[in-house]
């Protein structure tokens, strides 16, 4: 249900976009974000943080769940260098341009 309800705040959000940065609905704009913030504790946190902990036996729980962490967070890092290596200019002389900003 967490995944469902971003999902329609989000599209709610985004749709209509030039409704909301008049400066009226701003504050309504900033109250959607906020639900949609609110309601990832009920989809993907559930998923990456309660679930792990309950799948593994009592006896190895702790070991197996630091490797799922250390796994998770390696894959976001593989997953952040990975997309700057990619998105990267092809030309090799104006290579680094946008690699360094990227970085900063």
């Amino acid at each position: 249900m967490g995944f469902f309800f971003m999902t329609v705040f989000m599209f709610e959000m985004v749709i209509p976009y030039d409704h909301w940065t008049h400066n009226d609905n701003r504050i309504k704009f900033v109250i959607m974000y906020l639900l949609t913030f609110f309601l990832a504790n009920f989809g993907p946190n559930a998923t990456t943080f309660v679930i792990p902990t309950q799948i593994f036996p009592a006896r190895l729980r702790s070991t197996c769940r630091g490797i799922s962490t250390a796994s998770r967070k390696l894959g976001a890092i593989v997953g952040a260098f990975g997309f700057l290596y990619l998105a990267r200019n092809k030309d090799k002389s104006r290579q680094m341009e946008g690699t360094l900003q990227s970085l900063g």
